[in-house]
């Protein structure tokens, strides 16, 4: 197997800065999610040959990627660091390739040249203009125009899809809120029909790291796998099983933007837990404040039906780190002997089970992965 490598790269150009020793080193991401990773880097000779260390410690400056072979198993902004007491072990936190993007804001880059500081007046006799930015196409296309417009106001190791052209959906973010582009980019992912989202990274000819932005239809499957828990050789185990309850729910409401005395609110019902004997479970979220839209809060709202109305159980999976297992991927793992013995019987699974992955988790000390699942929607 090969070893994983920690190398740092330039956060605004991508360019190749070198590699870094470690003692500990670990990643984990999740469905359209930033992801993250930590690292201990000890005061050894190989950090003594690096006359400068400045480059590599520019806190949302600098990009960490841990190489394996071909591939990268994470790669992102480095947030913070910092140096033990006895200063001789650096510790770094990283996020993903779209960490950045909380510190973007959605803002019309006319904004640039036009900007004053005072009042904004926004009313019928004073249009919001600049300050309003427009996008419309498919879910792709709403991102794109996201990453496109910061893009901007400052490069970014971005690689962004073709537009699609589809014209279905349509949005106007206000300027005057000051969202950041990542909070914008999850809520697309939270509706109900959402893409599932991600930033993978990869090294160019130039050896500069990129992140390819990547939309799903609604998801993202680079691969099925199928396994047999009970193969010897393929290196996989079946976990445990969760199930928490503390989304659950047949009637969700959700409460967006006022106007004057006017509150926006919408509701979704479902039929899954109540058709199966649970009693009537309702819910609330008020933290979309800003949505004016009806079909966009609509939307939000049958996303926790979506969600809460449905099976909640999550199975964990150990696999070898030779797997290049991605989130999203889906996984048809055998269980059991098909006609197993009550002994033999799983005592929550069916033989055979189809799943998603929701989280990838890594440590470089283990030749071991950590899966996370949920069951495939039927």
């Amino acid at each position: 197997m090969d070893p994983i490598i920690l190398k740092a790269y330039n956060g605004l150009t991508g360019t190749y800065l070198g590699r870094l020793p470690y003692t500990t080193l670990s990643g984990q991401d999740s469905i359209s999610d930033e992801g993250s990773m930590n690292a201990t880097i000890p005061d050894c000779k190989q950090l003594r040959l690096i006359p400068d260390l400045d480059p590599y410690l520019h806190d949302w400056g600098t990009i960490y990627a841990a190489h394996m072979g071909a591939r990268i198993l994470h790669a992102g902004y480095l947030t913070s660091h910092s140096l033990n007491d006895t200063r001789d072990e650096l510790t770094l936190t990283i996020g993903g390739g779209g960490t950045i993007l909380n510190k973007r804001k959605v803002l019309n880059v006319k904004l640039r040249d036009s900007w004053k500081d005072g009042y904004v007046l926004i009313d019928e006799d004073h249009p919001p203009g600049e300050w309003v930015l427009n996008a419309k196409g498919s879910y792709s296309d709403l991102i794109r125009s996201l990453l496109t417009e910061t893009m901007k106001w400052g490069a970014l190791p971005y690689d962004l899809p073709d537009i699609d052209g589809d014209a279905t959906h349509e949005r106007t973010w206000n300027g005057w809120e000051f969202p950041s582009v990542w909070d914008e980019i999850s809520d697309i992912a939270d509706l109900d029909d959402g893409p599932e989202i991600r930033l993978d990274p990869r090294v160019d000819y130039n050896n500069h790291i990129r992140f390819r932005l990547r939309v799903g239809t609604p998801e993202l499957v680079d691969r099925t796998w199928r396994w047999n828990r009970l193969a010897p050789g393929q290196r996989i185990m079946l976990a445990g099983t969760d199930c928490d309850g503390s989304s659950l729910t047949c009637q969700h409401y959700m409460i967006g933007g006022k106007t004057d005395d006017k509150t926006l609110v919408a509701k979704a019902d479902g039929t899954t837990l109540l058709d199966n004997g649970w009693p009537l479970l309702q819910t609330a979220d008020s933290s979309h404040s800003t949505i004016s839209q009806l079909p966009t809060l609509q939307s939000h709202a049958r996303a926790a039906i979506a969600t809460g109305d449905a099976d909640q159980s999550t199975h964990g999976l150990q696999a070898g780190l030779e797997h290049d297992v991605h989130v999203g991927d889906h996984i048809i793992l055998r269980v059991t002997h098909e006609k197993p013995s009550v002994q033999e019987r799983d005592l929550l699974l069916d033989p055979t089970i189809e799943l998603k992955t929701t989280d990838v988790k890594w440590n470089a000390n283990s030749e071991w992965q950590t899966i996370q699942t949920r069951p495939t929607e039927e």
